[in-house]
């Protein structure tokens, strides 16, 4: 990806889309049409068939279509439609892949990603707002709750296939993560409107009135035997000598997601280390900050995420973080930050939070 700008970040990434799309097959069929950076292709004209095979556009001549991260070994095939025995048929739809397993992080990159193929479609292909089809079972959605702002959702489990007519195949690339993964190339001081009017629409499908304002500090705690923070205790007890804290872990399975979004929509401050809870910022109540308290090494990731959603980044230096290693048996997976547990410069912190209330103008104080 080139990166995101002012204009690949808005809207206006449709219509870049659109001017992009060309014929990618050795016969110029132009029933198969993709964007320069393949992350979209449509399909148009007579009804083609997604089935459970080996190959993916098997008529095109672009390797990198080889290279597409495709759900479970669907893919398209063209041919006869009448010689494959299919389930159902669907006209105007938007196809996507799945990460449905996975964390909060990777379901919201496809959400989003579905919502931008989402607008592609509803502009260029049918006029009207098409049908999502997911190629997994509802039962592996970890966060069903989030499909809610899009009308019309099917699951089309392994074993079958589906007869698809005037659709968008929402592929991604081998990062899988090109709208929030790739860099800035310039600012975007209120984040993206079209990624913020997606969040916007998540918001008003899952909460029917906003929650009661909190200028306190929402603080994630991880419950996994990694990145933890060694003086977590002695953290949380100077914090809360200055700043009503609310603790809480999004992993337990003890709060619904409902209820998850809620609580980071009355927040305006989010504290975590680095891990997908963090994609929670993209909920608070503006104007909003995430302080990542060591970002284990990924210096881009939610810092890209947070401006993007004109959320406030902050992390500590390097300097101001101790890593302990945890020892591992040899040949055991890659020793890394991530892999790493954390001592921080507490005094660094409260400096740095004393700092996000002067630059959101939020009264400190300690909530009864």
């Amino acid at each position: 990806s080139s990166g995101i700008n002012a204009e690949y970040g808005d809207y206006d990434l449709v219509e870049t889309l659109i001017r992009s799309l060309s014929s990618k097959c050795h016969n110029g069929d132009p029933s198969v049409q993709c964007s320069d950076d393949l992350t979209i292709c449509t399909l148009s004209g007579p009804a083609s068939v997604l089935a459970r095979k080996p190959e993916i556009l098997v008529e095109c001549e672009l390797t990198q279509l080889n290279t597409l991260r495709y759900p479970q070994g669907w893919s398209l095939v063209e041919g006869s439609v009448e010689d494959q025995d299919c389930v159902i048929s669907l006209d105007g739809v938007v196809v996507v892949g799945s990460d449905l397993l996975g964390n909060l992080y990777h379901n919201f990159n496809l959400l989003l990603h579905t919502a931008v193929s989402l607008l592609f479609a509803s502009t260029h292909l049918t006029k009207t707002e098409p049908t999502i089809l997911i190629l997994d079972s509802e039962r592996s959605n970890r966060f069903p709750e989030l499909w809610k702002i899009f009308r019309t959702v099917t699951y089309l489990p392994k074993g079958g296939c589906v007869r698809v007519e005037g659709a968008v195949l929402a592929l991604r690339t081998r990062t899988e993560m090109d709208l929030l993964w790739s860099p800035i190339t310039q600012p975007l001081p209120e984040g993206s409107k079209m990624l913020r009017d997606i969040t916007g629409r998540v918001k008003t499908a899952l909460l029917p009135s906003p929650p009661s304002p909190s200028h306190g500090i929402l603080y994630v705690k991880r419950t996994t035997n990694n990145r933890q923070i060694l003086n977590e205790e002695e953290l949380l007890s100077r914090l809360r000598r200055y700043h009503t804290v609310k603790e809480v872990e999004f992993d337990s399975g003890l709060l619904s997601f409902e209820d998850q979004l809620s609580l980071v929509s009355s927040h305006h401050i989010l504290l975590s280390v680095h891990g997908a809870a963090l994609t929670h910022a993209a909920f608070l109540r503006l104007p909003s900050a995430m302080f990542e308290l060591y970002n284990a090494g990924e210096e881009h990731c939610y810092r890209t995420f947070a401006e993007l959603f004109g959320v406030k980044y902050y992390t500590l230096d390097r300097r101001d973080v101790r890593v302990t290693y945890a020892t591992r048996p040899e040949g055991r997976g890659w020793v890394t930050p991530k892999t790493g547990n954390y001592t921080l410069n507490i005094d660094r912190v409260l400096a740095i939070v004393g700092q996000i209330y002067l630059d959101l103008q939020l009264d400190v104080h300690i909530e009864l």
